[in-house]
């Protein structure tokens, strides 16, 4: 009996232009596809999706259909990758956490346990000593993915005690209550609130600014008071963080460490 071969995906990567500035994508024919899809993510860039019968002539008309999003999402995309890179951690990374910037000593030790250390740099002038800068001294094998652990563990402390603190200051302060509160890592979530009034926050929060922190505690525990993302809800997160909208914004960018 006669099979008939089904039919693969044609991916070519081509070059275009937008705005007088070039740049690659990938175009896809695929016979899974209905219609014309984009797509762009941080790992591939740009993909132009076609059913398997349309002409790769026309690939320069979709880019001009679509010229005003594709420019838009590149340039986030552009701005994410440099803040991708320059979070990946090395020896002389700058990181700043609850707002105060580090620089990050990794210092091999073979001998105890892994560790960090906070250190404030003295600049020395007569009888007189100011705080220049500081430092986080990371004491492991040595290696950076040695190092990515024992700061993550730093970290996560840092946020257990910022997290117990500020969520307790503005519960008063809103006039709500909550129960036990868990630091978590998670890729995609950066708080929550379960029905019995349990907190949950991502201890990267700490490495997106105290403004930015504050905003999504006072989500959470605006969730106290509504389950839900209704007007009433939002009205109560915006009459105590007005920047909330504004803030939120921080929370679409990559800003991982480890």
């Amino acid at each position: 009996m006669f099979q008939r071969k089904p039919s693969v995906r044609i991916i070519r990567r081509r070059t275009g232009s937008l705005n007088g500035k070039p740049f690659s994508y990938t175009f896809i024919q695929s016979p899974q596809a209905h219609s014309v899809r984009l797509k762009i993510s941080i790992n591939n860039g740009l993909e132009i999706t076609v059913p398997r019968r349309f002409q790769s002539d026309h690939a320069e008309n979709i880019l001009k259909e679509h010229e005003k999003w594709i420019v838009k999402q590149l340039d986030k995309l552009e701005a994410r990758q440099l803040l991708h890179k320059s979070h990946q951690l090395k020896d002389g990374s700058v990181l700043e956490v609850l707002g105060i910037p580090y620089t990050v000593k990794i210092i091999p030790e073979t001998r105890g346990k892994p560790k960090v250390k906070r250190i404030q740099k003295l600049d020395f002038a007569g009888e007189t000593a100011a705080v220049s800068g500081y430092e986080l001294h990371v004491y492991c094998d040595g290696s950076v993915e040695h190092a990515k652990k024992t700061l993550e563990d730093f970290l996560r402390k840092v946020a257990e005690k910022y997290f117990a603190r500020r969520t307790a200051e503005l519960a008063e302060q809103i006039g709500v209550s909550f129960n036990n509160i868990t630091i978590r890592g998670q890729k995609t979530r950066w708080g929550s609130c379960t029905r019995q009034k349990n907190l949950n926050f991502n201890w990267r929060l700490i490495l997106l600014g105290v403004p930015v922190a504050e905003s999504v505690i006072i989500h959470e525990l605006a969730h106290t008071v509504h389950m839900n993302h209704s007007r009433s809800f939002y009205g109560l997160v915006e009459h105590h963080c007005p920047e909330y909208r504004k803030l939120q914004k921080h929370l679409h960018n990559p800003h991982f460490l480890v």
